[in-house]
């Protein structure tokens, strides 16, 4: 599949869309904290990022609820709370005054939660979330994650996302699969890059580190099987450059009114193990 355009303009004019095509907006972001690129805690710059994007689908990495934004109320309840969004929480650290990790806000009601460790030996903690939402007649899986730092780590993290893949590869029920996150992978030619785009389609992304100075495209998002449109930009907003280290990314696909079949996924998936 060719790479996929990049664009930092508006996503699709309204003679592009189709009005019997359905569209939906997804954004990834690492949040890192709500602390920014000036070391300030504000989550209100997050949040102003967030209700920028417009979007029906939010995966958000470095989610800190020990971190309250007032009394009693945590970084992901005000999320949910202010954007009227469906909110879970996918901890990869759990303590006793909170948790950390990886979140999902979506418009529509979020089943089948589920959650996969993918810590490697005595690195820092990684996993992976994942959910169902039904969205006009479909079923779509979406799994959000935070791979490591280190290559080989990768290498073990890539490995058991894939397996995951691939277990849920059989479900028939579900018709596309969206995978998202800060894959920290800075080159689009590495082994782990190459395995992804096997599976879930080899995609261009913008680049999002260091947010004021972005040189490194480590947050991406894939879409398998391959949808109609899928334009992908990051998210141009007053407060992106500081309210994170990382920029958002911000994609809309277009799904044709089929039925996706889960035969190509289950095999794509065995194909990119090798």
């Amino acid at each position: 599949m060719a790479p996929t355009e990049v664009s930092r303009s508006a996503m699709f004019s309204s003679a592009e869309r189709s009005v019997n095509t359905p569209r939906l907006r997804v954004l990834t972001y690492n949040i890192h904290s709500c602390i920014g690129t000036d070391r300030r805690y504000e989550p209100a710059r997050v949040l102003e990022v967030i209700q920028a994007a417009d979007a029906d689908i939010v995966a958000l990495q470095e989610v800190d609820s020990s971190l309250e934004v007032f009394d009693g109320v945590d970084q992901l309840e005000y999320f949910a709370r202010e954007t009227g969004m469906h909110a879970v929480m996918g901890p990869t650290l759990r303590r006793h005054y909170g948790a950390y990790g990886n979140a999902f806000l979506s418009r529509f009601p979020l089943s089948d939660v589920d959650e996969r460790d993918l810590t490697y030996r005595r690195f820092e903690p990684r996993g992976l979330i994942s959910a169902r939402i039904y969205w006009r007649g479909m079923w779509l899986r979406l799994v959000n994650t935070h791979l490591g730092l280190k290559a080989w780590e990768r290498r073990f993290q890539v490995d058991r996302v894939l397996e995951y893949l691939q277990e849920y590869g059989t479900d028939t029920s579900v018709q596309a699969t969206l995978a998202m996150g800060d894959f920290n992978e800075w080159f689009p030619w590495s082994r782990n890059t190459r395995r992804l785009a096997r599976h879930l389609g080899a995609v261009s992304m913008p680049k999002t580190f260091p947010s004021r100075w972005p040189r490194l495209s480590l947050d991406r998002i894939y879409i398998h099987p391959a949808p109609a449109h899928f334009m992908i930009r990051t998210l141009e907003h007053a407060s992106v450059r500081v309210a994170s280290d990382h920029l958002p990314v911000v994609a809309e696909v277009e799904l044709p009114n089929r039925l996706f079949t889960s035969a190509a996924f289950l095999e794509g998936a065995r194909g990119a193990k090798e």
